[in-house]
């Protein structure tokens, strides 16, 4: 009985090998760690060096310095403290650490050589309002920023929505994982990952079966899924643009309660602000405009009020805010998101609505001036 056992599992093995078998890829990932970490002064799991490839044929350079942020540099001794919290925006997915507009304003602040300042970047994709006040409430006494500049995105209502659900709750479950990592099962899971097809292939059934399951949830709570769209032709800089027809959301939408999620969004902004301002930290926003917001005007109505409405709460709340649309606007957005094939040379399929290059570079620029102004 024992043998049939053994045989079957070493079938099983090389079956899931001959099935999970790609071609060796000549190219050093360095050491690729993605999971969170809850000792570190940062969200993320620190000392990491690697690249990243979310899109496929585009490929960008993640450092996560020594206390977890993904900065360049690890802290120093006497640096004034910009803490940026936000989601993918301000991680800045796709684009290589150097380029981050996080690091943009930081040179730029210390151009002068009379100041030192440290723009700390703790951005986690698919992180929510609940998030940023949840880190400060855990580990803001741990770095006692100066300041702490909240990175807000035209989506963050639907995303507040998506709390309820367990892909929602970015930051709370990846924390969990973290915790279990610190125990004697992760090292076990570290090395049959490297070394059993058959756990491999285990692990992507599970992932596949956490996709459908969160998929679904996100149906049952209403949020709405965006149809795919094609990039428009791209859009004069000066001039009048071309007609594009209205951004549209797949059936769900109407589900949404806004007016709800605009009352919750406000109670998670102001807890985060006193949070923050419990540290002795001043308070500062920022606003990124969508890509579609940008070529498509009269699309997304919630889109267009967001914007407004976050203005309206930095304002009660006495706030500085800085809302990139109107930078953005003078600008081809095409240049700035990387939905144009042009950031894509080996993909031209490629459609991302997220900050290209270029775009981190603008926004790093505008949010520098800004926070120089609104020290």
């Amino acid at each position: 009985m024992g043998v049939v056992v053994l045989v079957s599992a070493l079938c099983a093995e090389i079956f899931a090998r001959i099935w999970l078998w790609t071609p060796p890829a000549n190219l050093d990932l360095g050491t690729p760690r993605r999971g969170l970490s809850v000792q570190a002064v940062g969200d993320w799991s620190p000392s990491q060096d690697a690249i990243w490839m979310n899109i496929e044929g585009h490929p960008f350079y993640v450092h996560i310095n020594d206390q977890g942020f993904r900065n360049i540099e690890n802290l120093r001794a006497g640096a004034r403290r910009i803490l940026a919290l936000g989601d993918s925006f301000t991680f800045g997915l796709h684009v290589s650490s150097h380029d981050i507009w996080t690091n943009v304003t930081e040179q730029i602040l210390n151009a002068d050589g009379a100041t030192d300042v440290q723009v700390l970047n703790n951005g986690l994709p698919g992180s929510t309002i609940v998030d940023h006040g949840g880190y400060l409430t855990e580990k803001g006494k741990r770095i006692k920023p100066q300041t702490v500049l909240f990175s807000v995105f035209t989506n963050d209502l639907s995303d507040l929505a998506k709390s309820r659900t367990s892909v929602g709750r970015a930051r709370e479950v990846n924390m969990q994982f973290a915790k279990d990592a610190s125990g004697a099962w992760h090292e076990i899971r570290w090395y049959l990952r490297h070394h059993s097809g058959l756990y491999v292939l285990a692990r992507e059934l599970k992932d596949w079966f956490l996709v459908h399951r969160g998929i679904s949830e996100l149906e049952q709570a209403g949020v709405p899924r965006m149809a795919p769209t094609k990039p428009t032709d791209p859009q004069p800089v000066s001039g009048t643009p071309k007609k594009a027809a209205p951004e549209t959301a797949a059936s769900g939408a109407s589900k949404l309660d806004f007016g709800a999620l605009k009352k919750s969004y406000a109670q998670h902004f102001h807890a985060a602000v006193d949070a923050a301002r419990s540290l002795g930290s001043q308070v500062r926003v920022v606003m990124f405009p969508d890509y579609f917001e940008m070529v498509r005007p009269q699309g997304n109505r919630v889109f267009r009020e967001f914007p407004n409405f976050v203005t309206e709460l930095c304002r009660r709340a006495e706030i500085p805010m800085l809302d990139l649309t109107p930078v953005f606007a003078k600008h081809d957005p095409h240049l700035l998101y990387l939905m144009s094939p042009v950031h894509h040379p080996t993909n031209a399929n490629v459609q991302d609505q997220h900050l290209s290059r270029a775009g981190n570079i603008v926004a790093g620029k505008e949010i520098a001036a800004f926070l120089k102004a609104n020290k």
